[in-house]
């Protein structure tokens, strides 16, 4: 009987140390998926902020697009533009808001800004009489810019189109039509 019961103590003993073996991947195991869970909730969260950040960004190009007179697919394409061209958003922004000022002025008779396009050789108005999309204007004006030399006469011309950030614009001029289109068409 004392042969049963020791051998009776030793199994349960073993079985114990087998439980506390178990116990313990359990866990390193609930460690483990807490580690995951806190890991995917700080991926979700992380992805929560890229996606509000996504959707300021978009808020934003479409403010500056409404307040420039261009689309928001031409704005975040000419935002790329002047950022290659080291041009801030903000200067862009004024310079077209400018762009539409002048282009206007021009187109209701201004002889100040009439003269100034009609350097560039740029129509302000299209076929039907209406003032043209900005952006096109603007693409009109980098293509001529481009081929033109660069001096004084040019920053002359940019800053009659663009006000004062027009010597800003030279830069971003300097890619031409078909290099600012390409970016609008990549944007």
């Amino acid at each position: 009987f004392s042969f049963a019961l020791s051998t009776m103590g030793r199994s349960a003993s073993e079985a114990m140390k087998e439980f506390g073996s178990f116990k313990t991947s359990l866990g390193g195991i609930a460690s483990l998926m807490a580690g995951m869970t806190a890991g995917s909730i700080a991926a979700a969260g992380a992805i929560g902020a890229m996606a509000m950040k996504g959707i300021e960004s978009a808020a934003a190009m479409e403010h500056l697009a409404e307040k420039s007179g261009v689309t928001v697919e031409e704005m975040s394409g000419l935002s790329f533009a002047a950022k290659q061209a080291g041009i801030g958003q903000d200067q862009l922004s004024l310079a077209l808001a400018r762009l539409a000022k002048n282009a206007a002025m021009a187109a209701e008779g201004n002889k100040q800004q009439s003269q100034a396009f009609a350097a560039l050789q740029v129509s302000v108005k299209g076929a039907d009489g209406a003032l043209r999309p900005i952006g096109d204007i603007l693409l009109d004006i980098a293509g001529k810019f481009a081929a033109a030399k660069d001096g004084t006469a040019k920053t002359a011309i940019a800053m009659e189109a663009f006000g004062r950030a027009g010597y800003q614009m030279i830069p971003m001029l300097n890619l031409g039509k078909e290099g600012i289109a390409a970016f609008i068409k990549t944007a």
